[in-house]
């Protein structure tokens, strides 16, 4: 019998898959897209895969409780997802590092408050990071069946 959570895991598989195709698409065409480079690690030196695998498990983790059980200050404002690699623009704004870079690519406001940022240089939030982390590890053992991504 499929559960919901391997449901949950076959779509973000599929969407994982879906992306790698789109890139390979976009590689091979004439035309670059700054969008399209290669992932990065994080800012704390975790691998992409690292990066994709702690995604994952934060998708399993709002299907599971809910986007409205998660703590507003661990939602990335741009996705509305869980962050992953917590960074700071110079105003104090956290962002998901990815979709922070990919919003300074065409713009030199804040996301938040459309101000001119003094400089684009972004700063991991450590701090937020192991908050979010704790958060989880507790969700993990109230709810056994999140386990599986560990």
């Amino acid at each position: 019998i499929t559960t919901r959570l391997d449901f949950l895991r076959m779509e973000r598989l599929a969407e994982k898959k879906n992306r790698e195709i789109e890139q390979t698409m976009a590689s091979s065409s004439c035309e670059v897209n700054p969008l399209d480079e290669q992932p990065t690690p994080a800012l704390d030196g975790r691998s992409p895969e690292e990066v994709d695998k702690e995604s994952e498990m934060n998708a399993l983790i709002t299907a599971l409780i809910g986007a409205e059980n998660i703590p507003e200050e661990y939602l990335c404002t741009i996705t509305g997802e869980i962050l992953v690699d917590p960074t700071c623009t110079c105003d104090g704004h956290v962002y998901e590092h990815t979709a922070i870079k990919s919003w300074l690519i065409s713009h030199d406001t804040s996301p938040n408050t459309n101000k001119k940022l003094n400089t684009k240089d972004l700063i991991p939030n450590l701090a937020l990071r192991r908050a979010i982390i704790g958060w989880k590890e507790k969700l993990v053992k109230e709810h056994p069946e999140l386990n599986v991504m560990k």
